[in-house]
């Protein structure tokens, strides 16, 4: 197998006598491949059905030119602007439920019907152009999705709606598992309920536990629907996203969805230059191998940090270990992030392999290392694909209890799940994160660090694991709640 190294790239953001020099300095870098397409989709489709690839062939026949294999994202996340005019519903609802104006980057609720069909429809076209072109290495599904903002518009309300009658079936188990007759909040019907946010106050933990589960699976949804349209498509055709499944304000539940949409798993590797003790490079580390999970592929990077903010560059030498930090972690594919530093927009500052001026600095030249360093690599033994022995669980709806119920839990979930990764790195113990629900490989240790929610069906994954020889450490604060969100009324032990 062999390693790859390259860069992303925006020629909509260059005037295109500047493309070819830029692709030449890729391949002076000893750069095999690149990631085009990202954060585009109105410099395709103009407006409704009009298409102008022309342009974009000739980035493609550049590519060939230079030898550079080509990720080529389906750009769809965020959505142009006359999407949001004939779709009102793509557009975030506030916590009053007002429309929210697309001001940045995804402002959009790509859970809407009517922005998928527009969005999907796009897709089919550029896939189906491209999945035969000379230059195609591989598909990206979109960019970032699970990035952005909740939506608590009418539209996405009824839908919740309609997601809680299908869970439920009765107002009765609603009631029940919302535990409603706390505060007289009792519910009549499904049309009674409301998104569980408002100008001053969240829902209850179960309620809001519940709309955190829909808007992950509005989102986990569509990135299947969006894996599977490019595999019908472009049969055969590898494919993979940097999904934000991590994001703060929505993010997804990845090891629920996985199965659906991974091929390679993808991931953008930004770890923090700060302080190595501090969990900022752990919590980065947990996300990434929570990627790894059990696919038995290697990972494709296909963004790695380059510089940081400011005029700033990284110290020279520190992209080369997280390189090798990744190259030990199955990495197989790394893109740095970005290539020219941007004269515009929300990362006009974050620094590139090129200043703005468009000439080579310090990151080029780092970059031009690892190239070299992997060119070296990838005859012994790369990517590094190991069968580990040891599974670390993890939880979405633990990392969500954690996080509405700080006074409780005092520590963030993600803190425990960093911790349990930081103790097997400096023993340089290979391991899994798994699903409860879906674990599917053999271990002889299973660590369950702080998994605050516990339904029975992980609970008889952990005594069937037990119960065959293995040995399971689970740590404080796991098994503390149930499915619903409501604490156990059992004694621990019991539990």
């Amino acid at each position: 197998m062999s390693l790859y190294i390259g860069t992303n790239y925006h020629p909509h953001d260059w005037p295109k006598e500047r493309w070819e020099k830029d692709f030449q300095l890729m391949k002076e870098a000893g750069f095999d491949t690149v990631r085009l397409g990202h954060l585009c989709w109105d410099s395709y489709e103009p407006e409704d059905g009009v298409y102008t690839f022309e342009w974009f062939d000739q980035v493609m026949e550049l590519c060939v030119k230079y030898k550079l294999n080509v990720i080529l994202d389906v750009s769809m996340h965020p959505a142009p602007i006359w999407v949001h005019k004939l779709c009102p519903g793509c557009n975030v609802g506030g916590k009053n439920g007002a429309p929210q104006a697309p001001l940045r980057r995804y402002m959009d609720d790509v859970s809407d019907p009517e922005y998928q069909k527009y969005a999907l429809r796009f897709a089919e076209k550029i896939v189906s152009r491209y999945k035969n072109h000379p230059a195609l290495f591989a598909f990206g599904l979109c960019n970032e999705l699970g990035a952005g903002y909740p939506s608590y518009s009418e539209a996405s309300k009824k839908r919740f709606q309609k997601w809680l009658e299908k869970k439920y079936k009765t107002i009765k188990a609603l009631n029940h598992a919302w535990a409603t007759q706390r505060w007289s909040r009792k519910l009549s019907s499904f049309e009674d309920v409301a998104m569980q946010v408002n100008e001053y106050e969240i829902g209850a933990p179960e309620a809001w536990l519940d709309m955190r589960r829909f808007f992950s699976d509005g989102i986990a949804d569509f990135i299947t629907e969006l894996a599977e349209t490019v595999e019908q498509n472009a049969p055969g055709k590898a494919h993979t996203s940097n999904h934000f499944a991590e994001y703060e304000t929505l993010g997804f539940d990845y090891l629920k969805a996985a199965s659906g949409f991974v091929d390679y798993p993808g991931i953008g590797f930004y770890p923090g230059y700060g302080n190595r003790e501090s969990m900022g490079f752990w919590k980065t580390g947990s996300w990434y191998m929570k990627r790894i999970a059990e696919t038995g592929k290697p990972m494709w990077c296909i963004e790695f940090v380059t510089g940081g903010f400011g005029i700033h560059h990284a110290a020279m030498g520190m992209n080369r270990m997280y390189a090798f930090w990744c190259l030990l972690h199955r990495m197989q594919m790394m893109l740095g992030w970005t290539w020219r530093s941007m004269l515009n927009g929300e990362e006009q500052y974050l620094t590139g392999m090129l200043n703005h001026d468009g000439r080579p600095n310090e990151n080029y030249r780092e970059y031009q290392w690892i190239a070299s360093d992997f060119r070296k690599l990838e005859k012994y033994g790369f990517p590094y694909l190991p069968q580990p022995e040891i599974a670390v669980s993890y939880s979405y709806d633990s990392e969500l209890m954690a996080a509405y119920a700080k006074m409780q839990y005092r520590m963030p979930y993600s803190n425990n799940l960093a911790i349990a990764h930081r103790i097997l790195e400096e023993r340089n113990l290979d391991y899994n994160v798994v699903d409860l629900h879906q674990m599917t490989e053999q271990y002889q240790i299973l660590i369950i660090p702080g998994e605050i929610v516990m339904d029975h069906e992980q609970e008889n994954t952990v005594r069937e694991f037990v119960k065959n020889g293995g040995t399971a450490i689970m740590t404080g604060y796991s098994a503390w709640v149930k499915e619903t969100g409501q604490v156990f009324d059992t004694s621990r032990q019991e539990t």
